[in-house]
């Protein structure tokens, strides 16, 4: 619609969270920040950028519970700010010498990794600590013969690691994609009314 533009996206996931990050939402988020990112005219002189200018960009998951809707209003994420978050997503893919090991789905089972990577938490962390606990929770999570999480063979293969600068580089790449999360949490939360005792 002319103030609007929508994505909807089918998971399998049984349980999903509105106010956490969730990975099926990364493809449809870089597809926005494509979009914002991109200023260059086409045929019709035309940019992305200039067609989602004017419209807040709503996400849709649709899991085994239900739908989640993450919105993020026109103008929220900048042009700048998105073609920054190419660059260094692009430099860090681009780097011959670095096999980084940050497993998002891991990091989502501790609370305390996650916290850091928020965008509207202030998390007190060094990244020495960080590095230490994300290390932990995967040697936790492999030992486990019933997680579900995994790390693929071909990772296993090229000896990645949990760089030094994890915790720098999980915020960098996770920040601007939780602000639709972020803006969820911020609400009140509507107490649930439990149901009328019956008299006997």
């Amino acid at each position: 619609t002319p103030g609007r533009f929508e994505i909807l996206v089918i998971t399998n996931s049984e349980k999903l969270d509105g106010r956490e990050m969730h990975s099926s939402m990364f493809e449809p988020a870089l597809f926005h920040l494509a979009l914002l990112a991109s200023a260059e005219p086409n045929a019709d002189g035309m940019s992305a950028l200039q067609w989602l200018a004017a419209r807040e960009f709503v996400l849709h998951i649709s899991y085994a519970g239900g739908i989640v809707t993450w919105t993020y209003p026109a103008g929220s994420i900048t042009s700048a700010e998105a073609t920054h978050y190419f660059l260094e997503l692009t430099r860090d893919f681009l780097t011959p010498t670095t096999f980084d090991l940050l497993p998002f789905e891991m990091m989502r089972l501790n609370k305390e990794l996650m916290s850091a990577t928020l965008s509207d938490i202030d998390a007190r962390m060094t990244p020495e600590t960080f590095c230490a606990m994300l290390e932990e929770q995967i040697a936790a999570t492999q030992e486990n013969p019933q997680s579900w999480v995994k790390i693929p063979q071909v990772v296993e293969m090229m000896q990645a690691k949990v760089p030094a600068d994890a915790l720098a580089k999980v915020q960098r790449r996770f920040r601007l994609l939780d602000r639709g999360p972020a803006s969820v949490r911020q609400q009140p939360k509507v107490a649930k009314k439990r149901p009328a005792k019956q008299k006997p």
